[in-house]
């Protein structure tokens, strides 16, 4: 560390020179390193081994949920993008919302999220979920305004979406509120032991179709149902398909308010 780095100047006569150091470390990480350098000599050379910095372990703050309230976590989470937000659920669902996509990307159960990472030092990187149970729905805007996009989902029809905030219940439960294009959308979950249940309550000006990616990982379909590898599964309002970018289902809206349930339940 510069502020305790020490440095000696000799001038040093032809032939050899004894050099004793003393040391004394009273806590922490000990080490002690030496290097000289000096005329002629390319950079500095090392009479001991290079030093090496070990870095201290994180602390834990563990955020999982302890009494009836959910928590939140507003900062970088891994397999996510940069904005979004962590919610944990006392019923032990978790889930990671994209503010940028605005969908649901991640969802795990167990324990939520190690914030240890964000209160140390300057707080850099991402963390991930603080469970091996993780199941990786979606990494981009999960709507189409188009029937067409559930057997020809182009990247080249992407439309605007906005983030318009959330608000939350007494127990700090969140619901998110968004627009993609025309269209505005009260994205609810309600969490119990077994997964989740998501509610869509869908304002559109015209009748319309709205394409919606559940899943962009491999899916087996059958009907309404949605089996997700060997840990997931999710029931919707309408018949699934599945395409080359993933699993999709139609919602038919009408002008006014429409309302859609998706229920998620590991296996």
């Amino acid at each position: 560390r510069p502020k305790r780095r020490k440095k000696v100047t000799l001038k040093l006569k032809k032939g050899m020179h004894p050099i004793r150091l003393e040391h004394f470390d009273s806590g922490g990480a000990t080490g002690i390193a030496l290097n000289w350098s000096g005329p002629g000599i390319p950079g500095q050379q090392w009479l001991s081994d290079e030093p090496s910095v070990k870095a201290r372990p994180r602390p834990v703050i563990d955020l999982t949920p302890k009494g009836l309230d959910a928590v939140i976590y507003n900062n970088f989470i891994q397999g996510t993008t940069a904005r979004a937000l962590g919610v944990g659920y006392p019923e032990g669902q978790n889930v990671a919302f994209s503010t940028q996509n605005c969908g649901l990307e991640l969802l795990w159960h167990g324990n939520f999220i190690n914030a240890g990472r964000h209160w140390t030092a300057r707080g850099q990187g991402a963390e991930g979920p603080m469970s091996s149970a993780v199941v990786d729905l979606s990494k981009s805007i999960p709507f189409r305004l188009s029937k067409q996009a559930l057997t020809e989902w182009s990247d080249q029809l992407v439309p605007a979406v906005q983030f318009n905030g959330y608000v939350m219940d007494k127990q700090r439960k969140p619901t998110f509120t968004y627009s993609v294009g025309n269209i505005e959308i009260i994205d609810s979950i309600t969490a119990s032991g077994s997964g989740i249940t998501r509610e869509l309550t869908v304002t559109s000006t015209k009748s319309q179709n709205l394409a919606f990616k559940l899943t962009e990982a491999k899916a087996v379909v059958n009907g309404k149902s949605v089996r997700v590898g060997d840990t997931l599964s999710i029931e919707s309002t309408a018949d699934c398909v599945n395409s080359k970018a993933g699993t999709f289902t139609n919602l038919e809206l009408k002008q006014g308010t429409n309302k859609f349930t998706f229920i998620y339940s590991w296996n």
